[in-house]
């Protein structure tokens, strides 16, 4: 079986990861004209934060928020879903 990060690369080699939340990745979104990009689950990744950090809730959604879902790193930059609550 082709290990994730290849696959990713093979999708698209400009493709970036969020470092340390390889967990959290969902695979990858495409939208017409645009190279596909890497898509994560933002609430596992806030659950990475607290677990691997030993933050609080506030804290690791205050994290994410700024230095995670705020980094904008060029076209390969990735997307975090946020999942309706059922």
């Amino acid at each position: 079986m082709i290990e994730l990060r290849d696959w990713i690369s093979e999708l698209n080699p400009d493709a970036l990861l969020a470092e340390g939340f390889e967990a959290a990745i969902l695979g990858v979104a495409e939208r017409c004209s645009q190279e596909p990009v890497v898509v994560y689950d933002a609430e596992k990744c806030i659950e990475i934060l607290m677990e691997r950090d030993g933050a609080d809730r506030d804290t690791a959604v205050e994290h994410f928020e700024f230095n995670v879902l705020g980094a904008w790193v060029g076209d390969g930059t990735p997307l975090f879903l946020w999942r309706h609550p059922r």
